[in-house]
């Protein structure tokens, strides 16, 4: 005969008093140049050295890690923003780090003040990037360098013949000064040489 306990005698299974954390993982992922890593529509930032490296990711309900091999690179806690952006100050490039503090409305005031075509390069550079903190470094040029060498009418002009050119960023901008911009309407391409085209816009962006 098989003795069966009984009833009175067994004891409720214990669950875990904490809930068990699901882990996923992203495995392979080839950092951007902006050094920041997506995760389900939300990027975090890695130290800028790891640029065009690959990582792995581990991501759970409430965190992040990036692996690098087998030396975690950076952690940060999970955020459900989608499209937003978590960014360390230790991971940020000298540069990037120089303009903290600073904000895309500044650099759109500042370029108001000289006048509209300048607003409209800076918001063009501000836009031309998923994260506009990598174009402060144009812009900052734009509207405190060059105006500071040129003048506001001079730096208004070459930022209208910039979007003349449909080709936008401050070494344009700046090439143009440097040519003279009063002199070149009819032969601009040809004078400023040198221009960078990265933020190339077709002229029915402007409109």
């Amino acid at each position: 005969m098989i003795a069966v306990p009984s009833s009175d005698n067994l004891k409720p299974l214990q669950l875990p008093s904490e809930d068990f954390e699901f882990e996923d993982w992203i495995i392979g992922y080839r950092v951007p140049r902006d050094y920041h890593v997506n995760v389900q529509r939300h990027h975090y930032s890695v130290p800028f050295k790891y640029a065009h490296q690959v990582v792995d990711i581990r991501f759970t309900k409430y965190a992040v890690e990036v692996l690098h091999g087998n030396t975690r690179i950076a952690s940060h806690v999970r955020s459900w923003a989608e499209g937003g952006t978590t960014t360390l100050p230790e991971h940020e490039m000298p540069a990037h780090a120089l303009y903290r503090g600073l904000s895309s409305e500044y650099f759109l005031e500042q370029a108001a003040q000289i006048g509209p075509n300048t607003k409209t390069v800076v918001q063009t550079l501000l836009g031309a990037k998923l994260y506009p903190q990598l174009s402060y470094s144009e812009c900052f040029g734009i509207v405190k360098t060059l105006k500071a060498n040129f003048g506001d009418e001079e730096v208004e002009l070459a930022c209208t013949q910039a979007i003349r050119l449909q080709s936008i960023g401050y070494r344009v901008v700046k090439n143009i000064l440097l040519a003279g911009v009063k002199s070149l309407p009819e032969q601009l391409t040809l004078r400023i040489g040198n221009i960078d085209h990265e933020n190339i816009r077709g002229s029915e962006y402007y409109q």
